[in-house]
């Protein structure tokens, strides 16, 4: 079920390149964000992998890492995600995540806790990834 949300980051894909072209184009996109994690300040970078499933709609994997902004803390995560195209011609994605502390800090409450979230991508490159806990 549904549970808390963990927090909201907001950034930008830095950049973007073809990863595969063999069976199913794959794109990658890196990706920058800050915001909060339970009121905790955080930066964050990820890579996520795009492939082409079928008309419009995308499956991606991500891999990244939060770190508090005061550097008390350092937490990695994987995650699958689908993702298509709005009516404004917006992507929005939406999937799950896992989280593995590499430190004892401040968020290492996030240690084996799988989320899920939504992730919201304009014209311009700008992204917002919302993150709610699953239990």
């Amino acid at each position: 079920m549904l549970g808390d949300q963990l927090g909201t980051l907001t950034g930008k894909i830095m950049n973007k390149r073809v990863a595969n072209v063999a069976d199913s184009p794959q794109i990658e996109f890196n990706i920058s964000t800050a915001g909060k994690v339970k009121q905790i300040e955080v930066t964050e970078l990820h890579t996520y992998t795009t492939e082409q499933r079928s008309e419009g709609i995308q499956y991606g994997t991500t891999k990244g890492i939060i770190m508090t902004k005061d550097g008390t803390g350092t937490v990695t995560f994987t995650g699958h995600g689908m993702g298509y195209f709005d009516e404004a011609r917006k992507m929005k994605y939406a999937g799950s995540i896992f989280f593995k502390s590499l430190s004892a800090g401040k968020i290492d409450f996030l240690t084996n806790v799988f989320g899920v979230f939504e992730n919201d991508v304009d014209e311009f490159d700008n992204i917002v990834i919302r993150i709610w806990e699953w239990r």
